[in-house]
């Protein structure tokens, strides 16, 4: 993983991307753990499709809120630049690829320090995956304006 220094809870997310392949693993993870592994909610980067259906996600779609909201559609196969922007707001998460609308995520589940176990609205790194060796995935540019409360 590379986490960015800075600690985000609220904030608006840019990034554009390249995939060797739709098969890539990777996800931007967010309000993260400080310094625990991949300790965050992961926004999915992945374009595998079920029998080549843009709406039948293989691994939740790029876009999902892995394990919590998968993408309606998966836009594209990756392979050329694409856009997923990122909107996390209290207990609102939404993203969009392409500028399609592709994931929203309202959390009600009971607060936890450790998003994956419940809600987490506490600022964290952001963090890019690296799944395994396999992950070839290139970030152009990330861009991330914060949400005042």
């Amino acid at each position: 993983q590379l986490q960015s220094k800075q600690a985000f809870g609220n904030f608006l997310l840019q990034a554009r991307y390249t995939l060797a392949s739709p098969e890539v693993n990777s996800g931007i993870f967010f309000r993260c753990i400080p310094d625990a592994l991949l300790d965050g909610y992961e926004c999915q980067v992945n374009h595998a499709v079920v029998d080549g259906d843009p709406l039948r996600p293989l691994d939740a779609g790029a876009g999902a809120i892995f394990r919590r909201q998968p993408a309606r559609v998966v836009m594209g196969d990756g392979s050329k630049p694409t856009y997923l922007t990122l909107l996390a707001n209290g207990v609102q998460m939404d993203t969009w690829v392409n500028g399609v609308l592709v994931a929203e995520f309202h959390d009600t589940r009971e607060p936890n320090p450790n998003p994956r176990k419940g809600l987490r609205l506490e600022a964290g790194p952001i963090a890019l995956q690296g799944h395994d060796a396999t992950t070839d995935v290139t970030f152009q540019s990330l861009k991330i304006v914060e949400i005042a409360t």
